[in-house]
């Protein structure tokens, strides 16, 4: 009788010793995590972006609508960062022209505005230019043209109120009104005025489907509220 292929002996399969490996060695620490070791509270220092100076003159008419706490903001086009708000001289003649000297990054591109106080002057400005500061010569003055103007907003004759609705600039969705309140209410026999730089600007009820209203700044008299706007009371009717 044949043996079956399972009960014949098996030959003797040595495997090679597997290699030692060495020890593992600790590695050396790299300056930023040996700082933080020792200093846990503090964040590693940044290198400092270098500043320069930037020589702005601002001139036009509108001025003494903005009031004696007026001035000038810059701040980084694209994130907001270093915000600095410079005051014009409270004892300038309301004619003429402010010269100011601020400090910004050389490297960034820096929004420059004109406001009527600091808090408004990010998004509530009369005007901005935005200013790609690497290119500009050394010494060189930033010219700011200014231009604002009282507007004043009318009821349609057969409405006695209106709002609140909502002022937009064309040019710059994130732009907001230079005021406490964002919305606009209207009242017969109350006037209502704003101040806005010049350009293009919208109105509208931002809880309604209604469409908006545009008109530009300067304008050739009162803006007139229309009627379908003037009934819109917060979607309500």
């Amino acid at each position: 009788m044949r043996n079956s292929p399972a009960s014949q002996p098996h030959a003797e399969v040595r495997l090679p010793q597997p290699q030692r490996l060495p020890e593992p060695e600790r590695l050396a620490p790299s300056p930023e995590f040996r700082d933080r070791a020792a200093n846990p509270g503090q964040r590693p220092a940044k290198a400092k972006a270098s500043s320069t100076t930037l020589d702005i003159a601002v001139d036009g008419d509108g001025l003494a609508l903005l009031g004696p706490d007026a001035g000038v903001a810059t701040f980084h086009c694209h994130d907001g960062a270093d915000f600095v708000w410079t005051p014009f001289p409270r004892d300038a003649a309301p004619s003429a022209m402010r010269k100011l000297v601020v400090q910004v990054q050389a490297d960034q591109d820096v929004a420059v505005t004109v406001a009527s106080e600091a808090r408004f002057a990010k998004y509530g400005y009369v005007c901005r230019t935005d200013v790609p500061v690497a290119r500009l010569a050394s010494g060189q003055t930033l010219p700011v043209a200014l231009t604002a103007f009282k507007v004043e907003l009318l009821l349609p004759p057969e409405q006695s109120f209106a709002g609140p609705l909502q002022v937009g600039r064309i040019a710059d969705p994130n732009w907001l009104l230079m005021r406490e309140s964002a919305g606009v209410v209207l009242r017969r026999g109350t006037r209502s005025e704003l101040v806005l730089g010049a350009g293009d600007y919208e109105l509208s009820a931002p809880l309604t489907k209604l469409p908006a209203q545009r008109f530009t700044v300067p304008s050739s008299g009162p803006i007139v509220i229309t009627n379908e706007l003037a009934t819109a009371r917060a979607g309500r009717p």
